[in-house]
């Protein structure tokens, strides 16, 4: 069975948001297979002081939100 792909966005304009964000430092807790689903968006470990490269090596990847 195919596992599926999951985005993790930067940022949200709803409203009301209540989302918190992954923080990359939590990715080592994750088993591989899991890690492996995460597509990250471009810029999303800026705030982290994480370059798009190293994030990209801990999880399945990075992505345009488009």
């Amino acid at each position: 069975m195919k596992k599926l792909k999951f985005g993790v966005i930067d940022t949200s304009k709803k409203k009301d948001e209540k989302r918190l964000p992954i923080h990359p430092d939590h990715l080592i807790r994750l088993p591989e297979d899991i890690k492996r689903q995460l597509i990250f968006e471009e810029g999303y470990g800026k705030p982290f002081d994480i370059s798009d490269e190293e994030l990209a090596e801990q999880s399945g990847g990075i992505a345009s939100r488009s």
